[in-house]
């Protein structure tokens, strides 16, 4: 339902703002699109770290951060006015751990609509603040211990998740045709448990013991962001 709703909300924008006069900026004697195109990578840092269970040999839990990554994000931009840009994006995001005779990753898929204003009007480059929201599903953590003495193949599947979003931009265009883009986005997303299983086989979420409720039904998921990317107007 979420998902839907926020659909509905980045259409609704994006019809009222496609229907709108717009100023085309200009940098020099060039007109730059109020379209783009936006590719990046970078970058979460998660403020919170739980424990997956494995212990190194030198008797160390191995942690995870529900909120970071590395996210690859693609994403469509519109600028109305010279100020108030709407964008929304698709982000691919993975993170785990480097260990040895184990592996740990938590994947997710995300959408995220922004509407961002420009600070000052200059068309070549500036700084954008804006607000968004964004929708985190197929949230998957994967722990792989089997090779370990009494080691178990867990998979924990998490319900979809829902945040806003805070946003911190710098933006500075080459030509009328191609710029790059730093972003700074801060979440407030949490994952909570949906599916379990150990070795292939399910396991109703009410048999679970309280060691594994602690560290795996609730994960907060709240971070900061770091990403890179470049921007062509079309």
């Amino acid at each position: 339902m979420k998902r839907e709703i926020l659909l509905s909300v980045f259409l609704i924008m994006s019809l009222f703002l496609f229907s709108q006069d717009y100023t085309i900026q200009k940098d020099g004697e060039k007109t730059i699109s109020p379209f783009s195109i936006q590719a990046s990578l970078g970058a979460n840092l998660g403020f919170n770290s739980f424990p997956t269970g494995i212990v190194t040999t030198t008797g160390d839990d191995v942690m995870i951060a529900g909120g970071s990554g590395g996210p690859l994000s693609l994403g469509l931009g519109y600028t109305i006015k010279n100020r108030l840009e709407v964008n929304g994006s698709f982000m691919i995001i993975s993170t785990g751990p480097n260990i040895t005779n184990a592996s740990v990753s938590m994947d997710r898929t995300a959408y995220q609509v922004c509407i961002k204003y420009k600070i000052n009007s200059n068309p070549k480059k500036g700084w954008l603040i804006g607000i968004g929201a964004n929708y985190m599903t197929n949230i998957k953590l994967d722990i792989d211990a089997s090779k370990l003495i009494n080691g178990e193949h867990l998979v924990l599947d998490y319900k979809d998740s829902f945040s806003p979003v805070i946003l911190l931009s710098y933006q500075y265009n080459f030509s009328s045709k191609v710029g790059f883009i730093v972003d700074f986005p801060l979440q407030f997303n949490s994952y909570t448990l949906d599916k379990f299983s150990a070795n292939n086989v399910n396991i109703p979420l009410y048999m679970l013991n309280s060691q594994a409720n602690a560290n795996f039904k609730k994960i907060d998921a709240a971070g900061l962001g770091f990403w890179f990317g470049f921007v062509v107007h079309i």
